[in-house]
């Protein structure tokens, strides 16, 4: 194991994760990870898109304010200290970023929940959705610092009135290396770091990933229905601004008919005709069964369920100022 003196978060620590597979972005490159596709991973490590920013993603920023506790309660636990390190294999392609090293060497990959994942992994253990996405980064964990067990451990933080974060509750998993799951872990790395390097654009997930046209002949075709579209648009925006004006003026108009045709059910002049009339009022079918105590599944729901229909929206982008770089649009899974 090579340590490489750097802080988690800088630009010298991002760029240098850029030039390899890290532990996080192993369940990426196998295909297993609900938050990125590996073209997106791809096209990240390539400079094709910028890396998604997570900074506004409140389920990081839990984690990262509720880190310190779980590390606390592992290291109370354990009667150790957890050293944050960032190191290469002698595979350089591989790397990782520790939550911790302990006294030993060995690795510890701290994770703090939402109460539904934590929930799950108590319910669940190895079975979890969370175990199974970052076991394969403990995994990789244990193959750069060379040992044979890493720990991931689940911590459900929970404030004191003082302010103070402390583990409520805490899961420990004991990871043992897995020989066959780091040959699988290395061939994939070296062949996805390679598509990186030859820029061969990997296969899209059309649910998941961006579509854009890739030929000529694609980007023409595009082009064209794009600018019928945005011309047509510009001019739907300025009718429905013309509309949203008479429309006010015909509301005004109607308030001032009703009120002088006072407590008539009906009323006609001008060319005008007003029907009053009375509609029921919705009913509110979840409050109705939970009233008379019917529980409803969604199978249940399902067996009476329409077919399912496919919505479109298309937005039109907005032109940036002068000076500022054009990125395509990218999609990319929530935290």
């Amino acid at each position: 194991m090579k340590i490489v003196n750097l802080r988690q978060g800088s630009a010298e620590w991002l760029a240098w994760r850029d030039q390899g597979v890290s532990a996080s972005d192993i369940a990426v490159v196998l295909g297993i990870s609900p938050y990125k596709t590996p073209w997106r991973l791809w096209a990240e490590k390539a400079g094709k898109v910028p890396p998604e920013d997570l900074s506004g993603n409140m389920f990081v920023a839990h984690g990262k304010r509720c880190e310190p506790a779980v590390r606390a309660w592992f290291e109370a636990k354990h009667d150790t200290m957890l050293f944050p390190a960032c190191a290469e294999a002698d595979h350089p392609i591989i790397r990782a970023s520790f939550d911790g090293l302990t006294d030993d060497g060995i690795p510890v990959e701290l994770k703090a929940p939402s109460d539904s994942v934590f929930d799950e992994v108590v319910a669940l253990r190895e079975d979890a959705t969370a175990f199974r996405l970052y076991s394969c980064q403990v995994q990789a964990q244990i193959f750069v610092s060379g040992t044979d067990h890493g720990y991931l451990v689940f911590g459900r933080v929970i404030e004191k009135e003082d302010g103070s974060l402390v583990v409520d509750e805490a899961v420990e998993f004991r990871v043992d290396r897995d020989e066959a799951f780091i040959a699988d872990m290395l061939q994939r790395a070296e062949a996805f770091m390679g598509a990186v390097n030859a820029g061969k654009e990997p296969k899209k997930d059309p649910s998941r990933d961006t579509y854009s046209p890739a030929s000529d002949e694609e980007k023409q075709e595009w082009e064209v229905a794009a600018m019928e579209y945005r011309d047509a648009a510009a001019k739907i925006d300025a009718l429905k601004a013309e509309i949203a004006t008479l429309t006010l003026k015909q509301d005004n108009a109607k308030e001032r008919l009703i009120k002088q045709m006072g407590q008539f059910a009906q009323a006609e002049a001008s060319g005008i005709l007003i029907t009053r009339y009375i509609s029921k009022g919705r009913v509110d079918y979840t409050a109705l069964l939970e009233h008379h105590k019917v529980a409803v599944s969604d199978a249940d729901l399902d067996k009476f369920r329409s077919a399912s229909s496919e919505s479109v929206k298309v937005s039109v982008k907005k032109a940036k100022p002068t000076g500022t770089q054009s990125v395509g649009p990218v999609v990319a899974a929530a935290a």
